[in-house]
């Protein structure tokens, strides 16, 4: 890292974003690794609900202003790979998805960047398919495509009660500073016997305490809520879901993005930095190694929740 600065943030404690308690203890101190600033960002977990979460945490305004820039990496196109990448999830995730709701049934992509899948899912079936996606200039770019999207956070979208089949989310719910309002709005615009889908780092990979503050799950200070199955379970329960599976990811790309954030802790040179990285897509397929092994042992760093709005609430 280069021309390193230290901002003066506006920051701010937060209670547990699941159970409203105060009480926490430390579990890691991690700086950014997407950018030259040298603040340091605490990470807790709550000691009634164990649930881990970053506190104190930039306010809004700065958060969106230093670390949600245009050159953000998910906010980037890298060229062919992505392209390539991109085009393989969205056959993938309608794969997984497609039996899950009727053929002509409502789907939302929550934080839906510049609808890829929306655009696959408009082309390739009779489902109604609609996007919100905060980032104004992405949301913009869906749109021209003519895609059903709002440049709004979910809870601004204020969509229809009982409305959607399928709400899915691709990590979004660890980003997102109003956490049990999201999860309620979610419920709320699903039909009863709906189903919302959730995609998370898992904060029990069994690679995030080998690497430490270098685990690219804590992704800090984008990452405010950091999920294990026990926590994700205890959230959407609280919320009125009946939970019907939570799953290993097999992501390769996870490992590659840690070891690189090692070797920049070591200031290694950032050319080499990139070949030990997600760049390289030879490195991330050896990482595809100890990720099966892990996907075996049934932690990644990924998991995918599948919860369900019970038949009987006709709210």
């Amino acid at each position: 890292m280069t021309d390193t600065t230290h901002l003066n943030l506006n920051l701010e404690e937060v209670p547990c974003p699941v159970c409203g308690a105060a009480n926490h203890r430390p579990v890691v101190s991690a700086p950014d690794f997407e950018t030259p600033y040298t603040n340091l960002f605490q990470v807790v977990q709550c000691t009634d609900c164990t649930m881990i979460y970053t506190s104190p945490r930039p306010c809004t305004d700065d958060l969106f202003r230093y670390f949600y820039q245009d050159n953000y990496v998910c906010y980037t196109q890298s060229g062919l790979a992505d392209t390539i990448r991109e085009n393989y999830l969205c056959k993938s995730r309608y794969a997984a998805l497609k039996h899950l709701i009727p053929e002509n049934g409502r789907f939302l992509d929550v934080g839906c960047s510049f609808g890829y899948f929306l655009s696959y899912l408009q082309e390739n079936t009779l489902w109604e398919a609609y996007g919100c996606e905060p980032n104004h200039d992405m949301a913009s770019r869906a749109i021209q495509k003519g895609l059903s999207v709002q440049a709004k956070t979910l809870v601004q979208a204020a969509y229809p009660s009982d409305y959607f089949d399928l709400v899915y989310m691709s990590h979004v719910l660890e980003h997102v500073p109003d956490l049990k309002e999201t999860v309620q709005e979610v419920f709320r615009i699903l039909k009863p016997g709906g189903l919302f889908i959730t995609e998370n780092p898992d904060v029990d990979a069994p690679i995030r305490k080998p690497f430490g503050p270098s685990w690219w799950g804590y992704h800090l200070p984008r990452h405010l809520s950091h999920f294990s199955h026990d926590s994700i379970r205890c959230l959407l329960s609280m919320e009125g879901f009946d939970i019907k599976h939570i799953k290993p990811c097999f992501r390769p790309g996870p490992i590659a993005w840690s070891v690189q954030n090692f070797l920049k802790t070591k200031k290694i040179p950032d050319p080499v930095c990139s070949f030990f990285g997600v760049q390289n897509p030879i490195f991330v397929a050896l990482c595809g190694i100890p990720a099966l092994f892990y996907l075996k042992g049934g932690h990644t760093d990924m998991m995918e929740t599948t919860a369900q709005k019970p038949l009987g609430d006709l709210s």
